[in-house]
């Protein structure tokens, strides 16, 4: 009996430990942060949006509002413990500001003084850290165009406007996550945007307004949300993966920056990864220096960066001009037991693009006992004028059992305007890329053609996605080489995905096909060509669209654009997406400050795609 007792105990202890958890947020503040009035229902608040955005990503949180209208930073305070603290959350976000420096009617002074304001967000927040509680700091949103005066007969923006920098030095002080919303609701205007449209009455959000607060927050918390997902065993317990982000490197200058991070994964029964980047001049177009390199043999830590000037970097042709190799993405080569990577070339005269230039598709191998890199050479091609401006740079290759390579490249007659699309096969001995065939050209119209195209086999067929600059589209194919007319991408009910203009890169799995991919319509239109969020969501194979229900963020905006990236296979339980924030936007400056204010400082990112199941085709393509 004592034995079965405690084999029911240990079952019981087992259960539980399996049993998912859930992450509690409180959203404490004022009626911005209550939501609910005139024109906003309950489940149109921020608060609630997170929530639901929180479930579409897998994510088991529960939020929590305790905003209350008119509420300042002291009537806070005063029940934190009991509506806060008490309820043991894990986060707590915190928006004062609004009632704070508001000048009633008559009179000539804020309702608390700034100091005031400043001390009690301090309070807030160390009480709440001191109970082992994730503090997550926000601004207010700016008032409408319409929005009446204050007493004092202001603008109202003006009285809030150094509150709300007092709470910017407050989060950097005391090392808290930030939200901007009220510098983010700036910019928009600045891009035309009516402040107005976003709220009821000029001051309160309405339905649209409560989603853009909705979207900065969740950018902001995601992260913090995964990492406290796999304490608390927060998972979704349905869905096929887990994801952790982790930042590879981070630091801006505001001159340059790294860009193209792929990664090549070197098997063993610990594999490494090898990932490789290059540095942009943030003051030109696509001004590219020489490839370098990190390694990890954990899985954990990275090497120091290495620029590899001698084999990877730029090169001195007659005439002034200047040959660099770029849109490197290396790959294991089981075959040949090889780390190969191909990219192309780019041309600069006066450390500008050459706009009619010579392009090649480019290589290099990689030896790991020495850890260097051959010098890049370029893939031979027959001497016809359409492949004098052949590149093959972040394009994502197929490898056969066989050995052959499947190379997805783009081309032109240099003075045409559209590139053309086609997978060539080529052998490679473990030294030298050779070209064999070409299969058939794929061509479209207008916006540049077709370029930047990515191959993935699942199951017996091939898919091609390809980059237009008005939409991006996918082909087919059962051998590989000669692939069916493009079709536009579409979510499942027929509309349009809503990705262009940027490239698009596969993520296989024995079980299913996914789609990694930048897109429109999801509150951000201050991202330049909308290259923020990165999301991934499954295909459909048969169909050819992606299926809404399954999209979720690989890496959140943070206000630099993310559409340069690379997939690598680490191993049956792990893919990874490898990303830079790219630190270029609008004019006509194009150059995003070093204190931007989403917070954006040229990470390089790697979001590990963790496997429910393990990926018995890791390896096999």
């Amino acid at each position: 009996m004592r034995f079965l007792a405690c084999l029911l105990l240990l079952c019981a202890s087992v259960a539980m430990a399996d049993t998912p958890g859930e992450i509690l947020v409180i959203t404490l503040g004022d009626s911005i942060t209550k939501g609910v009035r005139g024109g906003v229902k309950a489940d149109e608040t921020f608060s609630a949006l997170l929530e639901q955005k929180a479930h579409q990503n897998g994510l088991r949180v529960k939020v929590q509002n305790v905003g209350i209208g008119g509420e300042r930073t002291d009537q806070g305070i005063k029940r934190l413990d009991r509506d806060v603290i008490s309820k043991q959350p894990q986060f707590v976000t915190i928006m004062y500001g609004t009632n704070d420096s508001w000048v009633d009617k008559d009179k000539t002074e804020s309702r608390l003084p700034m100091e005031a304001y400043e001390a009690n967000l301090r309070q807030i927040i160390e009480r709440l850290q001191r109970g082992g509680i994730q503090p997550i700091l926000m601004t207010e949103p700016m008032f409408g165009e319409a929005n009446p005066k204050n007493g004092a007969g202001e603008e109202a923006n003006v009285r809030i406007t150094p509150y709300m920098a007092r709470c910017r030095v407050v989060a950097h002080e005391l090392n808290v996550p930030l939200v901007d919303h009220f510098a983010h609701w700036g910019a928009a205007q600045k891009r035309k945007q009516k402040l107005q449209d976003w709220t009821t009455d000029g001051c309160h959000p309405n339905p649209v307004g409560h989603t853009e607060l909705a979207h900065r927050l969740f950018q902001t918390m995601l992260p913090l949300l995964q990492t406290e997902a796999d304490k608390r065993k927060a998972w979704e317990p349905a869905i096929p993966y887990t994801l952790q982000v982790d930042t590879l490197s981070h630091g801006y200058d505001g001159k340059m920056c790294w860009v193209h991070p792929r990664a090549g994964a070197i098997p063993g029964s610990s594999p490494s990864v090898v990932l490789t980047m290059q540095k942009l001049l943030l003051s030109g177009s696509d001004v590219f220096y020489a490839l370098a390199d990190t390694r990890t043999d954990d899985l954990k830590t990275w090497s120091p960066i290495v620029e590899h000037q001698d084999t990877l970097g730029r090169r001195n042709e007659p005439e002034g001009v200047v040959v660099a190799a770029c849109d490197f993405w290396p790959k294991w080569h089981a075959k040949t037991g090889k780390l190969l990577g191909t990219g192309h070339t780019v041309r600069y005269l006066n450390n500008k693009v050459m706009p009619v230039r010579n392009r090649e598709a480019s290589y290099a191998v990689y030896d790991d006992k020495t850890r260097q890199w051959s010098a890049w050479t370029t893939l031979a091609m027959p001497d016809q004028p359409e492949f004098a401006d052949l590149g093959s740079g972040c394009a994502q290759r197929v490898d056969l059992p066989n050995g052959d390579i499947l190379l997805p490249v783009y081309f032109k007659v240099k003075t045409d305007k559209d590139d053309h699309v086609a997978v060539l096969r080529c052998t490679f001995d473990g030294t030298t890329l050779t070209f064999v065939e070409k299969g058939n050209d794929l061509s479209i119209k207008g916006g540049r053609g077709f370029g930047e195209p990515s191959l993935a086999r699942f199951h017996d067929r091939f898919y091609l996605t390809l980059r237009n600059d008005l939409s991006a589209y996918i082909a087919t194919s059962t051998d590989g080489l000669h692939f069916s007319e493009p079709k536009e991408w579409t979510w499942d009910d027929g509309t349009p995905l809503g990705s262009y203009n940027t490239q698009a890169h596969w993520v296989t799995h024995s079980d299913a096909l996914y789609l990694v991919y930048t897109r429109k319509g999801a509150n951000n239109d201050h991202m330049i060509r909308h290259r923020a969020p990165l999301f991934m969501a499954q295909v459909d194979p048969e169909k050819l669209c992606v299926l809404r229900a399954t999209e979720r963020i690989l890496v959140p905006d943070r206000g630099a654009r993310l559409g340069n990236f690379g997939v690598v296979d680490v191993n049956e339980n792990e893919s990874w997406v490898t990303v830079a924030e790219w630190m270029q936007t609008f004019g006509p400056s194009y150059v995003m400050p070093v204190d931007n204010i989403y917070g954006a400082d040229n990470g390089v990112y790697a979001s590990r795609i963790r496997w429910g199941q393990p990926n018995k085709a890791w390896n096999q393509h």
